[in-house]
């Protein structure tokens, strides 16, 4: 194998991990904006 294909497996690794994470932080994102809508309901039910 040469440099170039060497780079590219490692650039398809980099690319599965970031594909990961970008995974990760949308379902923390939407967990987020469920538990925000939830906190914003119980103040106004509250008031």
């Amino acid at each position: 194998m040469d440099n170039e294909e060497k780079l590219a497996a490692e650039l398809k690794k980099v690319a599965k991990v970031v594909e990961g994470l970008t995974e990760r932080v949308k379902a923390l994102e939407d967990e987020f904006v469920k538990r925000d809508k939830a906190v914003a309901k119980a103040i106004r039910d509250r008031r």
